[in-house]
């Protein structure tokens, strides 16, 4: 069994058992007006999103350049309607003004370069927006980045969570 990933529907996630059940405590507990995926991958975790945010009546868009593989479940869902295949890096000006818009942001940092992206976009965020780091402690580390601005609120396992002050 292979507990480095999990999947939602049958569609496989980076996250395991252990990070993608934190998900679910932290998103009832916090209230927000949209949250922003950097780096879909296979789509599972997108795919959950997707259902929790419409169920909640808030925004959800994921981005990658890599297309992500469609499934039933996924056209059921209409995942384009939410997906961006576009690189990030020339698409900041987008990114910054979505992630500005009023009522509180949640940004999950899970691309292909989780530094670059928390320097990048984390300026972005507003008092009370949130930034969640995937893979912390492995691709990125205490040190990596200036996290002065922000109050750690969660850690669980490979995930770290931050609250900008």
């Amino acid at each position: 069994m292979d507990f480095r990933h999990t999947n939602f529907l049958g569609n496989e996630m980076a996250q395991n058992r252990d990070e993608f059940m934190s998900w679910k405590g932290f998103l009832e507990e916090y209230n927000f007006k949209r949250f922003i995926e950097l780096g879909t991958w296979k789509g599972g975790f997108a795919l959950y999103m997707i259902n929790f945010c419409e169920g909640k009546g808030v925004d959800f868009n994921t981005f990658d350049i890599e297309d992500y593989e469609d499934t039933p479940e996924k056209q059921e869902v209409n995942f384009s309607k939410y997906f961006y295949k576009l690189d990030i890096w020339k698409h900041i000006k987008y990114l910054k003004e979505l992630i500005e818009q009023e009522g509180r942001t949640i940004l999950f940092c899970d691309g292909g370069n989780k530094i670059k992206e928390f320097i990048t976009f984390s300026p972005f965020l507003k008092k009370d927006d949130i930034i969640v780091i995937h893979d912390w402690g492995v691709e990125i580390r205490d040190g990596d980045v200036d996290a002065k601005d922000f109050e750690e609120i969660f850690n669980c396992g490979r995930l770290m969570y931050f609250k900008k002050l």
